[in-house]
């Protein structure tokens, strides 16, 4: 039997290769193709590019309070450096100024507790009100001491006019 269906497709092959299919055929083909897109495959194109690009957003705005928070510790950090600077520079000169030491001793000494527990705060929820915090305790340190600086070189000025003075009258 196989043997006469072969011979009757090499007998009629020439009527077979000149009939087409419709059309019709075709469209219903091209639709059924693994390889070919529906007229909806733009809709799920597109969902997929909204679903990638939210989860990268969500993803980056998630890792930047980290990255802020690292870089205002860096900022702070060089804050920190500065103001620490300044506040020797004060402590030895007033050293060398005064004999008897630094007459705001006790309030330096809060001024540093305060910072300390501030600094603790700092590490566990690093936040800009306490790098505010943390800072303006610096600033009012520095002003301390420059106000100790002050007072020091008055009372120079004043011994040493009251010592010129005192030359020029003998």
């Amino acid at each position: 039997m196989k043997d006469r269906l072969e011979e009757f497709v090499k007998a009629n092959r020439g009527s077979f290769d000149e009939e087409t299919p419709g059309t019709h055929v075709w469209k219903g083909i091209n639709q059924n193709l693994p390889g070919k897109r529906n007229n909806y495959s733009w809709l799920w194109q597109a969902a997929a590019v909204f679903f990638f690009a939210t989860s990268v957003y969500l993803f980056v705005n998630r890792l930047q309070p980290v990255e802020k928070q690292v870089a205002s510790g860096d900022n702070f950090s060089q804050v920190e450096d500065f103001y620490f600077r300044e506040i020797n520079q004060k402590r030895a000169l007033i050293h060398d100024l005064s004999e008897s030491g630094v007459s705001a001793e006790a309030e330096l000494q809060k001024l540093d507790a305060m910072y300390l527990v501030l600094k603790e705060q700092f590490r566990e929820n690093p936040s800009k009100e306490v790098t505010e915090a943390l800072t303006l305790n610096l600033i009012v340190r520095l002003d301390l001491l420059n106000q100790v600086v002050a007072d020091l070189e008055q009372e120079e000025e004043v011994d040493e006019e009251n010592a010129s003075g005192t030359q020029i009258e003998i």
